[in-house]
């Protein structure tokens, strides 16, 4: 429980320090702009300006935070889907396999997939595997 504690700490500091930077960096930002164009926001102006940068700040930390940080959803569906593929007929028939062998054909199917979405016409030519169990 204390670790669980920790990082859901952890988590809510990186958060909340990322988005005090945004916010920082956006009011610079908005503040250059004003200067260079030689504006002067009243009073109201300047309050919808606060509103904004912070509602962005809050938008930009969200997206960010959704795609770096994964859910306990996210990790649940993780779980669900590792033990659906544990019971799989593949994942018996690699269980017999040397690791060593699995790993080295992970890596080169993704070698694969990555020169295969760099240049498509590498992927239509069948690979030649040297990897020996």
């Amino acid at each position: 429980m204390e670790v669980k504690s920790t990082v859901t700490f952890a988590h809510n500091n990186l958060r909340q320090n990322f988005r005090t930077r945004i916010r920082a960096l956006l009011e610079d930002n908005t503040r250059n702009y004003l200067a260079e164009n030689n504006l002067v926001p009243d009073k109201d102006q300047q309050t919808l300006l606060n509103q904004m940068n912070d509602k962005l700040a809050d938008k930009i930390t969200d997206s960010a935070f959704s795609v770096i940080m994964p859910t306990q959803e996210k990790l649940r569906a993780f779980r669900e889907e590792l033990e659906f593929l544990r019971g799989s007929k593949d994942y018996m028939a690699l269980s017999t396999e040397p690791r060593d062998f699995i790993e080295s054909r992970f890596i080169e199917n993704t070698l694969e997939s990555v020169i295969y979405s760099l240049n498509e016409s590498k992927g239509l030519v069948p690979a030649n595997r040297g990897v020996l169990p």
